[in-house]
């Protein structure tokens, strides 16, 4: 009996095991070679995000800049979700009045949804933001979050975050980002 009992728990567990495979895209230029296409294919790759631009300070000008703009050679197939994603320094928050962030978040959705007129066989049903914020930068990193999720909701696209190990750890500092998803960076 107990031999039954323990080789049906194993089978439970096989049973509920749902691995969905995807990749990161983060070069500037999309242009996946066939080999790279087929590479994909085999795998049954189910989501590819795709770096669309960076957001960084600068300094000079005061204000935030897009930055490696995605440039968009080859579409990958529509059987693969594209999630767009959007890396943030963590010194942009750090520079960025509060007053400012209603501002900037428009502009990046603006920036994104223009973008986004490049896969149009795609529905975007994701969208990630890359930020390796801190304590003294989440109540902005979270504010921009929300903001640009009420930009979203309308169009039905849920919003994640990536979130770094030492944000694990320490989460009690650092807080939990207000997005549906997040997907945990280990490297």
């Amino acid at each position: 009996l107990l031999f039954l009992f323990l080789f049906l728990s194993c089978q439970d567990k096989q049973q509920q095991t749902n691995i969905h495979l995807g990749f990161y895209h983060w070069k500037t230029a999309l242009d996946l070679n066939p080999k790279e296409t087929a590479y994909l294919n085999s795998l049954q790759a189910e989501k590819l995000y795709i770096k669309f631009f960076d957001i960084d300070w600068d300094f000079n000008q005061k204000r935030p800049k897009p930055l490696a703009t995605l440039q968009v050679k080859t579409i990958p197939s529509k059987d693969i979700a594209i999630v767009p994603t959007i890396f943030i320094t963590n010194r942009t928050f750090q520079q960025i009045k509060e007053k400012d962030i209603v501002l900037i978040s428009e502009k990046v959705v603006a920036k994104l949804k223009e973008q986004l007129k490049a896969f149009p066989a795609h529905t975007i049903q994701q969208i990630q933001f890359d930020c390796d914020w801190s304590g003294t930068t989440q109540e902005k990193y979270f504010s921009f979050l929300r903001f640009i999720q009420e930009d979203l909701q309308s169009l039905g696209i849920e919003l994640s975050a990536t979130i770094r190990l030492h944000q694990v750890k320490y989460f009690e500092k650092t807080g939990v980002p207000p997005v549906e998803r997040g997907l945990l960076m280990f490297y």
